[in-house]
């Protein structure tokens, strides 16, 4: 199934309290895509998605943009 879903978030505790709340719905194998122009909060959100899900916290979680700084 596909469905797309475009939100507006205003700051990072928003951000944050929707990965809170989306990380127990999502089921292994599920695939979200992150959409947004550089600096919106992509990365921002996959960490709090990442911290939700239980990620340990030395797997480190990098944009495009952060690799090709650093690559």
């Amino acid at each position: 199934m596909s469905q797309a879903l475009e939100l507006e978030l205003p700051n990072k505790a928003a951000t944050t309290r929707l990965a809170s709340e989306l990380a127990p719905l999502l089921a292994e194998g599920d695939l979200l895509l992150l959409d947004g122009t550089l600096g919106a909060g992509k990365t921002f959100f996959a960490r709090a998605l990442a911290k939700s899900l239980g990620v340990p916290p030395d797997v480190r979680v990098t944009s495009r943009s952060e690799e090709r700084r650093v690559g």
